[in-house]
Parts: structure tokens; C-alpha cells; sequence
């Protein structure tokens, strides 16, 4: 506390022989007249009134106001879902009981009926986009114009600010100058959709400054949407210093037909994949009216590969042969079209075929490596071949698309537990995604038999795959759940508080789908 201008910092200067008088008034004037009288020695009395004095300045003190202007009022004109509609208790839970997939479906419905969130459900909403990044995109058109004009007031929530999506978007601009690595992501996935040649701008101008792992994540991002005018961009991370953004980039550019390292991968492919000319051969096309075809690898090394990403060094873990892990690098560049196109075979044709060749396993590693969401026939050819190089069967399965990718999960719950495929199942739904409503009849069915037999013990940490999977479910399959079931004596509080759980998430959903608005 600063000394200067205390009323007895002259007298403890010079000695106290005579009480002191305080400037003070009301009830503080009566309390130091009190502590005065307090005995006869002047220098003790003054010593007490001093500390008073110092505690009620103390306590008194008023700090500095800041120049802070109040914030402009939030506009109104949104269509707001009223504070006690049914779809409120949907939203409520799913916030606060941190439900991801019920919060994008909530979200995504109210978004739908083009309505906004009520304003005691936006810090709950908010909190929620802090944590889910998936979550950003649809609730971010039902914050409405106040869920925005509250981000502003904390760092937390500055990815709803405002939208990202305008091209003199400023606030954009800072995001992508100063925010965090996941809010610059999330900027550059939507950009990269509405504006990709600004995305593609802002990228390059910042390439020199990104750290090698973050360079890979915007990479990776530029599949979507990907256009021969990312070309020049895609040939400049060729030469970057980090070998997965390399190889991001080479596997992008061979998706662009017309660009040079497209058309040098087929141009040193295509001679190793050629018809048979023997007279057996032709004989057989002939007869069966199809082509002969036999692959070869490359003899030596090319000097040209170390530009498109091809690394001329077998790493010492590979079981390939020298010759094997070149084909395997070109292989695992060049899209599966081409092979489909340049033998007229079926995937399922060529996969066959190459195990009759002697580079079956460059083939097989190599396909694998390029295959991708969406190459449905590819996927279910490999799944049905019964290869050591498919064996891990799960990450393909999760490629599929929803309704294909049904046929290889068990269709039981207890199934799914048994061959430990329950998470993997989950996982493989995107948020936005619902399970067919014949499978969702079938599973739900065999929810409480499942739990209940005693055959299959319920493990805790079963329970949050097991809620996600009551949020997968088709809305049309919800009505097959009982409303009251009746609890067991031996069942355990643990799987009571998971039926009860699990029966609030349905029951919510039907109130999600019902038909009020």
C-alpha cells in the first residue's frame, strides 16, 4: 500500500505525544475517537488507529474504471425454437450429457425446419462446438444471429464469431492468420468448398510457415473438391521436405489425368502390364474371348521416379524384393480406373489374375494403398477374396458406403460383442449417418436378449458405443423399443443405469422425429 498522503504519516514521523486527529467521518470518526481513549499511552493508541485506518483504506479502495464501450445489442429477426417446445429436452440432454451424434441430428433437423436455438440452450451449444469440431458445421446455422453475437465475448467460441464462409470475410482472415491449428483447419475445409481457389491461395502463401504435420492435414483436404487447377500447387509439394506430404501430393496428382505425373505414371506402368503374344495365349482368347494379360516389375531403377515420390531404396522392413517394392510404388499411385479400363477386367477379375502372377504382392499392397471411400466393388472384391493381404478386414469394411457396408457386420448385437466388432461398427458411421431400418430392427431387437441372457456380460466400457449405437439407429425402427421393461433381481446397477440411459435416447429421438414443429 502506497504511504503517501496518510493523515499519520507525518505525526509517526516526528513522535506521537498527543492523540491525533483522524479525518474521518460518520461511523469510522466515532471508531478512531473510540481506540483514542483506549488507555493512556499515546504512542499504542496511535499505532492502532494507523493499522484501522490502513485496512478500512484498504477495503476502500476503487479500482480504476476501463474505457470499455458496451457491446451493441445482438439483432433479432431469427424464427427461434420457443423455450418449451418438446425439441428443447432433445437438445438439453444431448448437450449437457455430451451426445455427439444426438446433438448433429438435433441440430441438423431444427436447421432443416430453418429455425435457431432457444437463448438458454446457446452456452450449452457452444460449449459443444468447442469440443466437436464435427459438430461446427450444422451448428453453425442454428446459433442464429445471437448464438454469433455471444461467441464474440468468449476466446473459446471465436469458431462461430462469424460465418467463414464470404470471400471479404475479415474475421475469416484473422482466423486463418491467428487462430488455433483446428480452427484453420475447419476454415480451410469449408473454404476449400465454397471458395477452393482462395483456399488454395491462402495455402500456398503460408506453405514455408506450416510444421510438416499440419502441412500433411491441409493436403489431405485437398481431395475435396479436387480440380485440375490444383495442379501447379500439388507439383510444388512434390519437392517438399517431408516424405507423407510428398506422397500426399503424388497420390493426388495421379487423380489429375492430364498432368505430367499422371501421365509418367502410366507412361512407366503401362509397358509392365501387357497381353500375352505367345500362341497358347491367343489360342485361349480366342476360345474364352478374353484377353491374356501378364505384369512384369521394373528391371532397374528410373532416374526420373525421385521426382514423383517413388523411392528408389527398399526400406529394410518391406518383405518385397527390390524389383517388387518399385511396382508396389507405382502401383499404389496410379487410380484403380486404370487398370479396370486398360484390361477390361472386373476388380474382382483382376484380383484373381494377380495371384497368378509373380508379383502378386506388389499388386495386392499396392491396390490396397489406393483404394478409397466410394470404391465400392474394389472393396467388396477384396473383402470376398480370402488373402493375407485382406485380412484386416475392418478398415475396409469402413470404407464402404452405409447400405453395402452392412453385409459384413454381424447383424446381432451379440454378434458384433462377440467378434469384438462393436466399436469398430460405431465408428464406422459418420454423424450424420443412420443404420438401414432393417438392420436398426433386427439390432434393436436384440438389445435386451442380449444383456439380459446372461450369456454375454455387460462390460462398462461397453456403454458409450452402445449409446452412440442408440443414436445410429433408423428413426422408423424406434417404435420396436419397449417403453417399460421390467428389471431383473440379479441384474446389476450398472446395466439398470445403461437400459434406463439407453431407453432416454430413444425416446428422445421419437420426440426429435415426431411430427411437431
Amino acid at each position: 500500500m502506497t504511504m503517501h498522503g496518510a493523515p499519520w504519516l507525518k505525526s509517526a514521523l516526528i513522535g506521537i505525544r498527543d492523540a491525533v486527529e483522524w479525518q474521518a467521518g460518520g461511523e469510522t470518526a466515532v471508531m478512531f475517537n473510540h481506540l483514542a481513549q483506549q488507555g493512556d499511552d499515546a504512542a499504542l493508541a496511535f499505532c492502532r488507529a494507523a493499522g484501522v485506518w490502513a485496512a478500512c483504506h484498504q477495503a476502500a479502495v476503487v479500482p480504476e474504471l476501463a474505457d470499455i464501450s458496451c457491446p451493441v445489442s445482438a439483432e433479432r429477426g431469427d424464427d427461434v425454437l420457443p423455450p418449451d417446445h418438446p425439441w428443447c429436452a432433445v437438445f438439453e440432454y444431448a448437450f449437457e450429457e455430451k451426445v455427439i451424434r444426438l446433438q448433429t441430428e438435433a441440430c441438423r433437423i431444427l436447421a432443416q425446419q430453418r429455425r435457431v436455438l432457444p437463448p438458454r440452450l446457446l452456452r450449452l451449444a457452444l460449449e459443444a462446438g468447442q469440443r466437436h469440431q464435427a459438430l461446427r458445421p450444422v451448428l453453425l446455422e442454428v446459433l442464429g444471429q445471437r448464438g454469433r453475437w455471444l461467441a464474440q465475448f468468449n476466446s473459446s467460441w471465436q469458431y462461430a464469431n462469424s460465418s467463414v464462409d464470404g470471400h471479404d470475410d475479415d474475421r475469416g482472415d484473422l482466423i486463418w492468420e491467428e487462430g488455433a491449428f483446428v480452427q484453420r483447419l475447419e476454415f480451410f475445409r469449408r473454404l476449400r468448398g465454397t471458395d477452393p481457389a482462395r483456399a488454395r491461395a491462402l495455402l500456398q502463401a503460408q506453405l514455408k510457415e506450416l510444421p510438416a504435420k499440419e502441412r500433411q492435414a491441409f493436403v489431405a483436404l485437398l481431395q475435396h473438391h479436387l480440380h485440375p487447377d490444383d495442379q501447379a500447387l500439388l507439383e510444388q509439394l512434390l519437392k517438399d521436405r517431408s516424405g507423407e506430404v510428398r506422397d500426399g501430393a503424388a497420390m493426388l496428382l495421379a487423380q489429375l489425368p492430364e498432368s505430367p505425373h499422371a501421365k509418367s505414371l502410366i507412361g512407366w506402368l503401362a509397358p509392365l502390364v501387357t497381353e500375352k503374344q505367345n500362341l497358347m495365349s491367343r489360342l485361349a482368347s480366342l476360345v474364352t474371348d478374353k484377353r491374356q494379360w501378364c505384369c512384369e516389375a521394373p528391371l532397374e531403377v528410373n532416374p526420373a521416379w525421385a521426382a514423383a515420390a517413388i523411392s528408389a531404396k527398399r526400406p529394410q522392413h518391406s518383405s518385397m524384393g527390390d524389383r517388387a517394392w518399385w511396382l508396389y510404388q507405382l502401383v499404389r499411385q496410379v487410380p484403380l480406373s486404370w487398370w479396370q479400363s486398360h484390361t477390361g477386367m472386373t476388380p474382382e477379375a483382376l484380383l484373381k489374375w494377380a495371384k497368378k502372377t509373380d508379383w502378386s504382392e506388389a499388386l495386392y499392397e499396392g491396390w490396397l494403398d489406393r483404394v478409397e471411400p466410394g470404391d465400392d466393388d474394389w472393396i467388396v472384391a477384396m473383402l470376398n477374396r480370402n488373402n493375407a493381404a485382406y485380412k484386416q478386414q475392418v478398415p475396409l469394411v469402413t470404407l464402404l458406403s452405409p447400405t453395402v457396408r452392412e453385409e459384413f457386420w454381424p447383424s446381432t448385437l451379440e454378434k458384433l460383442i462377440a467378434d469384438r466388432l462393436l466399436r469398430p461398427f460405431v465408428a464406422s458411421y459418420a454423424y450424420d449417418e443412420t443404420i438401414s431400418e432393417g438392420h436398426s430392427r433386427v439390432l434393436l431387437r436384440s438389445v435386451l436378449p442380449c444383456l439380459k441372457n446372461g450369456k454375454t456380460k455387460f462390460e462398462y466400457d461397453w456403454r458409450s458405443n452402445l449409446l452412440e449405437l442408440a443414436c445410429m439407429l433408423h428413426p422408423d425402427s424406434l417404435s420396436s423399443w419397449p417403453s417399460f421393461f421390467e428389471h431383473s433381481e440379479d441384474e446389476s446397477s450398472e446395466l439398470a443405469e445403461f437400459m434406463t440411459d439407453f431407453g432416454r435416447i430413444v425416446a428422445l429421438r421419437r420426440v426429435l422425429h415426431s411430427p411437431c414443429s
